[in-house]
């Protein structure tokens, strides 16, 4: 058996990695077996196996030593969904955090984030006076920050900004609108990334060059610590944070344990 006939795949979504062993032809055909480590929806990895094992035992180690060695740069993909169900105090701000302790990741490459917001009770919400981060890490391992939104439609020619009462939207940098443009309370878009602009003041008019505060910020080594920030910078027009998910791509660590715990998969 030679290095040619030791095939690894990788998988930037569920699959761990996988590795496809195939003994030297015979014949008119080749004998192998197809191994795929895989994260299953418990958090845990399982190995699943197709054909039976039909050549000699030290190419079967060989090729399985070698590809989870390098399995420690194959990607994975971890999701998480926190109901919250919280109200947002008037000219206040909730925070919600969570720790993901056993990610089984090394670093960070890719982040999208799910957020719905609602109206309070006796109240309706406005999503131009909004403010909402999220943020890896702690101050004392110098945390990275993305801003969802900053006030979406305020600017210096409207003080006031959108007056959707309800979001119900992921945040993925490879959108091309970013949700200062958008145009329903649902849909796909790029975070707002205005982390210059302060909320608080008087509007601005919108500049994409202000943008240096994507979900790509929160890219780097991996952290435990995650939490979500939502700010009220108006009186009135009260918010609800129903919920938000988090879906996080990055490279697999080396060794360790994985268990990403209630609510992720």
């Amino acid at each position: 058996m030679n290095q040619r006939n030791c095939e690894k795949e990788r998988n930037p979504g569920m699959e761990f990695a996988s590795v496809v062993l195939r003994a030297p032809k015979m014949g008119n055909g080749r004998w192998g077996i197809g191994l795929r480590l895989r994260l299953g929806l418990s958090g845990r990895i399982r190995v699943e196996m197709s054909n039976p094992i039909r050549f000699a035992t030290f190419g079967f180690v060989f090729c399985l030593l070698g590809g989870l060695v390098a399995s420690g740069q194959a990607q994975i993909t971890v999701n998480r969904s926190i109901s919250v169900n919280q109200g947002v105090p008037d000219r206040g701000q909730y925070v919600s955090a969570l720790q993901i302790a056993n990610a089984g990741l090394a670093t960070i490459t890719d982040v999208n984030v799910g957020l719905s917001l609602g109206s309070a009770s006796g109240s309706t919400m406005r999503l131009g006076q909004l403010y909402a981060t999220v943020t890896v890490g702690t101050a004392s391992e110098g945390s990275r920050t993305s801003v969802l939104l900053n006030r979406e439609g305020v600017s210096n020619a409207n003080a006031f900004g959108s007056a959707l009462s309800f979001l119900n939207v992921t945040f993925d940098d490879s959108s091309a609108t970013n949700i200062y443009n958008l145009t329903g309370g649902t849909g796909t878009y790029a975070a707002d990334g205005r982390i210059g602009v302060n909320p608080f003041a008087a509007g601005v008019a919108y500049d994409v060059s202000q943008v240096t505060a994507g979900l790509s910020a929160l890219n780097g080594a991996w952290r435990d610590t995650w939490s979500l920030l939502v700010a009220d910078t108006q009186g009135g027009n009260l918010a609800r944070l129903n919920s938000w998910a988090l879906s996080i791509t990055g490279t697999a660590a080396s060794s360790g344990t994985m268990d990403v715990g209630q609510g992720g998969t």
